[in-house]
């Protein structure tokens, strides 16, 4: 996990080409700040409420005239929109509306809008736009002598370019955060940053120094046990216990304090991979219990607050309507108070007529969001069951393999684990998806594919692979036997390809619709094969058997040497959306 940094400040900035704002007092300037501060609180706390101090604060900046105030407000509008309401277009539209503001005024703010948009694409995983207005944030950030935002925009450069796989460059920017002499409270989240990045890379020495940084305990490092995880996941890398036994007390003690589910499940997950690798077994498994109950009580959450989400979804839009109807009626104003005049007539006027006929299509529309939700709670629950029961079987392979001595036994026993697992994915991501009939196929593959590696390991090296999959959603008939078609291509390649794996070694996935049709390809340029496939093993006859559910023809293409190409041509799929 990457830890970004978005942190709000009210700054005030002296130099060169500041204006001189209209007198305002510091009274009243502290009366605006804590609404924004108000505003700020309820956005972090996902509350609707932010809204109204938002137009609150608005509202008292102009009315005392207060330009830094009106700035603000607009970009706290803005904040409330990307963080409560997901609403990034609308986020967007007030970011800009304050930049433009801000220049039009000559207010030095700039640095820190262009930094909120930088961070709202980074949260969306557009890393390219991240990396665009975090680069403008930074060179403004120079102009307007703004120390804390150009360390702020540092560290999440570096970060950018960690999640782009681009770590030479990533490190260069971690280091020079740290070496920049400014808000030294910042560190600690560039030191776990750092190290989670050396973690990514299997670097697990170089990460330890700065992990260890990460977890000290200081009033300025909040993340300071949250961070413990990061460093277990190095010692489990390392496969190294030595010094533990503090930060596993440490950790025990976070845990207590039961902090946000995705936190504690991750620190859970930790603490279950660094037992099972000290030999562990029955603490690592109770690790993994907890992190299940965790995730199961998280979604029965998710549950009841979506049913008070609807009734403040609804009283939300009414005072957005309001406040929007606020704002064009100061626009026609401005223009004529005999024009205004005529126009509120003419707005109530088709306010009353239309009043009825909006209340009506209000209640239909809400009658239908309620029936749908319940159908959605209903499937979700479904596919949760479905997937709980998968994973009981995975669970009981698993335990299986661990306790048998044949090697055989073992191998055929993790097979069948990874194709439970497979399914037990598929079922995963619908409950956890807004789209509940359909699968990405770009997202599953890529997930199944991880899983299969972490679970085969043949070889005590890496096999190098790439995954060219067109994104398109298929329906649970489809992509199940697709999921486990291409589980047992993988394994075959990590299996029988290669007498040992270097630097060369090589597979490439490829899924992508040609026509009326779809394609999937499994390659490899391992020894090849001297003669036809056998169709007698298990995995052979499932495959032939899959295809045929799916009006697929599966066929092989090897020379020795060089290599060999399995490629599924499938007639029969239901295709949901491109």
């Amino acid at each position: 996990m990457l830890y970004l940094v978005c942190i709000l400040t009210v700054q005030v900035v002296f130099g060169q080409g500041v204006p001189i704002e209209p007198a305002v007092s510091d009274e009243r300037k502290d009366e605006v700040y804590d609404l924004i501060y108000l505003a700020w609180d309820f956005v972090f706390d996902q509350n609707d409420s932010a809204l109204i101090y938002c137009q609150q604060a608005l509202e008292l900046s102009r009315e005392y005239g207060f330009l830094r105030g009106e700035s603000l407000s607009i970009e706290a509008r803005g904040l409330y929109h990307e963080n409560v309401r997901n609403d990034y277009d609308s986020a967007s539209f007030y970011y800009f509306k304050a930049i433009t503001f801000c220049e039009e005024n000559d207010l030095p703010h700039t640095a820190t809008l262009y930094h909120s948009i930088g961070a709202m694409f980074h949260n969306l995983d557009n890393y390219e736009l991240a990396k665009k207005y975090y680069t403008i944030s930074h060179d403004l950030g120079i102009q307007e002598g703004d120390s804390i935002n150009q360390k702020q925009c540092l560290m999440n450069l570096a970060s950018v370019h960690s999640s782009l796989g681009e770590y030479e460059e990533a490190e260069r920017l971690f280091i020079a955060c740290l070496e920049f002499d400014a808000s030294h409270d910042l560190d600690y989240g560039c030191y776990a940053n750092l190290g989670n990045m050396y973690v990514r890379m299997q670097l697990y020495q170089k990460a330890i120094p700065y992990l260890e940084k990460s977890t000290i305990e200081h009033p300025d490092n909040f993340l300071a046990d949250a961070n413990i995880r990061l460093l277990l996941d190095a010692k489990t890398g390392l496969k190294d216990t030595s010094g533990m036994q503090p930060y596993l007390l440490r950790a025990d003690s976070y845990l207590r304090n039961r902090v946000e589910f995705r936190n504690t499940r991750l620190m859970l997950n930790s603490l279950s991979k660094y037992h099972e690798m000290a030999g562990n077994y029955e603490q690592a498994l109770e690790y993994n219990k907890q992190s299940v109950t965790i995730h199961e009580e998280q979604l029965e959450k998710q549950k009841e607050e979506a049913v008070l989400n609807v009734e403040a979804a609804y009283q939300t839009q009414k005072i957005e309507d309001e406040l929007h109807h606020q704002e064009s009626l100061q626009r026609i104003y401005t223009y004529s108070g005999g024009v205004a005049f005529i126009l509120i007539l003419i707005l109530s006027l088709l306010f009353a007529i239309n009043r009825k006929k909006n209340k009506e299509l209000s209640l239909q529309k809400k009658h239908l969001e309620n029936t749908v939700d319940e159908k959605n709670v209903l499937l979700r629950e479904t596919h949760h069951r479905i997937k709980n029961s998968f994973q009981l079987v995975s669970s009981l392979l698993y335990l299986q393999s661990e306790n048998s001595a044949n090697e055989e036994a073992k191998i055929a026993i993790k097979e069948a684990e990874n194709r439970v697992r497979s399914m037990v994915l598929i079922h995963q991501k619908l409950y956890t998806s807004d789209q509940l009939i359909g699968i990405e196929s770009k997202e599953y593959f890529t997930s199944l594919s991880e899983d299969i590696f972490e679970s085969h390991q043949y070889q005590p090296e890496d096999l190098n692979y790439h995954l060219d999959i067109e994104s398109m959603v298929l329906s649970v008939e489809t992509i199940t036997p697709l999921g486990l078609i291409l589980n047992e291509l993988i394994v075959n390649v990590l299996k029988h390809a290669f007498d040992s794996m270097t630097s060369d070694t090589n597979m490439i996935v490829t899924f992508k619709k040609a026509q009326d049709h779809l394609i999937l390809s499994v390659a490899d340029n391992g020894k090849g094969m001297d003669g036809n496939v056998r169709d007698g093993s298990f995995g052979i006859s499932l495959m032939r058997a899959l295809s045929k559910k799916i009006g697929g023809e599966l066929n092989y293409s090897s020379a020795s040497q060089t290599g060999t190409v399995a490629t599924l041509l499938i007639k029969r799929f239901e295709l949901l959306a491109n």
